[in-house]
């Protein structure tokens, strides 16, 4: 089993976890974003510290996939985001 199939099943047993407090979920399909919620945690500070926390983590992925320093994919996010306006 390669990591890709190894992670999607961890992420699929997590998520089938009857005592969830929350998720946040993105999907990936022929390299467009498919689709991505997130359904909230019961206290909205936690769910901010989650989130953040979830993002810092997503951030030093890709930045370990793409071999740049995290700061490079935030400020590449920000940019992302200031167009979108």
């Amino acid at each position: 089993m390669n990591d890709f199939d190894s992670d999607l099943d961890t992420a699929r047993d997590l998520l089938d976890t009857e005592n969830l407090d929350g998720f946040f979920v993105g999907v990936v399909h022929d390299d467009e974003l498919d689709y991505a919620t997130a359904h909230e945690f019961v206290d909205p500070e936690t769910t901010g510290l989650r989130a953040l926390s979830l993002v810092a983590t997503h951030v030093e992925a890709f930045a370990e996939q793409a071999d740049v320093e995290p700061e490079q994919v935030a400020r590449d996010v920000v940019r992302m985001l200031e167009s979108r306006e």
